[in-house]
């Protein structure tokens, strides 16, 4: 069925479809080809009436989706509703720039893998209970000109967590041991590592 085509109209092609007792072995595979009169509110461009080509199979007394049917149901029962929202303009695009197969789905895979990376950080940040949200580019060393910027940036590339090293940040109240500490673990978090506050 052509992405266009809204629900009413897909539910007036089964007032359309042949009924079992049409005569038509269940065993016998057979392709139905239907042309029903659109519902009202689904006219052409141009004024007049547009038929919509209907196409189903039929196998063994059941009706198959199309294809495209089909890969919307099994994105969605896989999860990837993302990928499934994005299939119709996706196919679109592909069809006008005439991408390759596999340029097509890197694309459409993209999409949902960075969704889900930015729903699972947001998931772990969540989890991590921060009081706020800090970074280490926001911190002023001027504030603080003692501290040792250069450790700073070996901080950032979280090789204590390789080295399974601990970090510790001492000094009095106000010097911006809370700042860096949470940048440190958004850090962590934003590399796909869980830390708490």
């Amino acid at each position: 069925l052509p992405c266009s085509a809204s629900a009413e109209f897909r539910s007036a092609w089964h007032l359309h479809r042949p009924s079992a007792s049409s005569g038509h072995p269940d065993d016998q595979q057979q392709r139905e080809w239907q042309e029903p009169d659109p519902p009202s509110g689904h006219a052409s461009p141009g004024g007049s009436a547009s038929p919509v080509l209907l196409r189903r199979h039929r196998a063994r007394g059941r009706w198959l989706m199309t294809p495209l049917e089909r890969v919307h149901d099994l994105l969605t029962s896989l999860g990837m509703n993302e990928a499934e929202a994005l299939l119709d303009s996706h196919l679109e695009r592909a069809a006008k720039e005439e991408i390759s197969y596999a340029e097509f789905l890197s694309d459409l895979m993209e999409c949902e893998a960075t969704v889900r990376k930015e729903r699972a950080l947001q998931t772990r940040i969540r989890r991590a209970r921060l009081p706020m949200v800090r970074r280490f580019s926001e911190f002023d060393f001027r504030f603080q000109p003692s501290i040792d910027r250069r450790q700073i940036r070996e901080l950032e590339t979280l090789r204590f967590l390789h080295d399974q090293s601990n970090v510790i940040f001492l000094g009095p109240p106000g010097v911006g041991k809370t700042h860096l500490s949470i940048a440190l673990v958004m850090e962590a978090l934003e590399a796909g590592y869980s830390g708490y506050f």
